[in-house]
């Protein structure tokens, strides 16, 4: 389903149509038949569904998951993308979570390492499938230099690096932890609004129940007491047992950063009711100049005594070092059962021996680590205010809500007024709409977990400057007020 769109699904409709005009001058049954043979087509949707019978129950549960149409607007515009000069009424993305702004410097420190490492045998040979002893060691430095920078180094297991492990991604750090942590029907606590890709990552294979903890916008979405409990009743009501917390700070798609007041409940709270916390800091490394110094780890917090059996981190080089592509992230825990159930299963998720050995050269240059962080913060917050300028200033201060970020990627914009009625599907058909007629892609809040209808998350830096940016809010301005101003050649409509 993934596959079937762009140039692939232009060549499927072109076939059957071909198909239809041939069957329509077909004078037998006989030459039909031959038809639907030459063209590659059943006759009736039997052959789909006997397909599907040669599957297990849970092959047929996995191929019966719809990828989001979300997913499915991102292919469409990547294939006719915004170009100011070549394009430019093209698509403009601001749905993927991704740093274009910051690519460029990473990608020019990627070449000059991997041209000293590509030449070396090693890489083709084998080693742990849950990261080589050199890479593990260089994430150990990472962390205790940049991640738990607030407590300077974190717990002193912070430096052995047989408490690292790595897999391709986030995704698949969390899709191992949570199917060693949970039971199939166990409960995941996540402090609402959150990470989209959560509900997959911990569902898909881990069989795990996603539970948004719902947080008031009123009160700046932070984590109480009340709202973990509340969270914990309702999961108890319903059968299921809660047996993970999932924080996320810097937070997606909020910019909320914890403070150390709600790192200390949540531990508190979670081993008061036997659980797990497990603290995805993805952003750790991307908050924003004017709110240095304001991140704490997790492990900040459990710097003196330890994270015990009952904490673990985890962190990515997708969004801090700009490489989603690279796939790799990291769990940082004390658990060794844990780490034992996870390693052997990471033969299905190691990053391959070249991606490590170019990550491991990155990692040991601190003098370039350091610059690119400081300069990264830097944009990101420079884009940030242009993004919230570009909204208040195309749509109107008055008519939007804009919550305050303090890191990451991403405007939390309110856009109720703009909606027929206060619904989810009020709030999907206006994101529709934007991408009909003005061609710029956000992420409805519904798949956050948004408190209310109307919030979407706009990702400011999914392109590589502030120009697109403007662009972008200036044709989702013309779409939804068309009398405000005159449309510029920049926008769609």
């Amino acid at each position: 389903m993934f596959l079937q769109s762009g140039v692939y699904r232009e060549a499927l409709f072109v076939r059957a149509q071909c198909r239809d005009r041939l069957l329509c001058s077909a004078t037998s049954q006989q030459q039909q038949r031959s038809i639907r043979v030459c063209m590659q087509q059943p006759e009736t949707s039997s052959v789909l569904k006997s397909a599907a019978e040669t599957l297990s129950d849970r092959g047929r549960a996995l191929a019966s998951r719809a990828p989001p149409r979300q997913i499915e607007w991102s292919f469409t515009a990547k294939q006719d993308a915004y170009d100011p000069q070549l394009k430019p009424n093209g698509y403009i993305s601001l749905l993927v979570a991704e740093n274009a702004l910051s690519a460029g410097p990473v990608l020019a420190q990627f070449q000059r390492e991997r041209s000293d490492v590509l030449p070396r045998n090693e890489c083709l040979q084998y080693d742990y499938m849950f990261g080589e002893l050199r890479f593990r060691k260089a994430l150990s430095q990472l962390f205790r230099e940049h991640i738990f920078a607030a407590s300077k180094g974190g717990p002193a297991s912070a430096a052995n690096p047989d408490n690292y492990l790595c897999a391709v991604g986030a995704s698949a750090v969390l899709d191992l932890v949570f199917s060693a942590l949970c039971d199939d029907g166990d409960a995941v606590l996540i402090p609402a609004p959150y990470y989209p890709g959560f509900d997959f990552d911990l569902s898909c294979r881990a069989k795990c129940i996603p539970v948004p903890v719902q947080t008031a916008l009123h009160n700046h979405h932070r984590l109480t007491r009340d709202a973990l409990e509340t969270a914990d009743r309702t999961c108890r009501a319903s059968g299921q047992r809660p047996r993970v917390l999932l924080l996320h700070s810097p937070g997606n798609p909020t910019g909320n950063i914890l403070s150390t007041e709600e790192l200390e409940l949540s531990i508190q709270w979670c081993r008061s009711h036997g659980m797990h916390l497990v603290s995805d800091e993805a952003y750790a490394l991307s908050v924003f100049q004017s709110h240095a110094g304001r991140f704490r780890s997790v492990a900040d917090v459990l710097a003196v005594q330890g994270l015990g059996n009952d904490v673990h981190v985890v962190w990515t080089f997708s969004k801090d070092l700009c490489m989603s592509g690279m796939r790799c992230g990291v769990l940082f825990t004390e658990n060794q059962a844990l780490l034992q159930a996870i390693r052997a299963p990471c033969l299905f998720s190691s990053p391959s021996r070249d991606t490590q050995a170019v990550l491991c050269r990155m990692l040991s240059d601190e003098q370039w680590l350091h610059k690119f962080f400081v300069a990264n913060q830097r944009r990101l917050e420079e884009a940030y205010q242009v993004a919230v300028q570009a909204i208040q200033t195309s749509l109107g201060a008055e008519q939007v809500r804009i919550y305050p970020s303090q890191a990451g990627f991403f405007v939390w914009i309110g856009l109720q007024r703009f909606l027929r009625e206060a619904t989810w599907e009020a709030e999907l058909e206006l994101a529709e709409r934007l991408f009909r007629e003005a061609r710029v892609l956000i992420y409805p809040g519904r798949v956050c977990h948004a408190p209310e209808p109307g919030w979407y998350r706009c990702c400011f830096s999914a392109v590589e400057d502030t120009q697109t940016l403007q662009v972008a809010f200036e044709r989702i301005a013309c779409v939804l007020c068309p009398s405000k101003s005159s449309a510029p050649s920049s926008r769609v409509c």
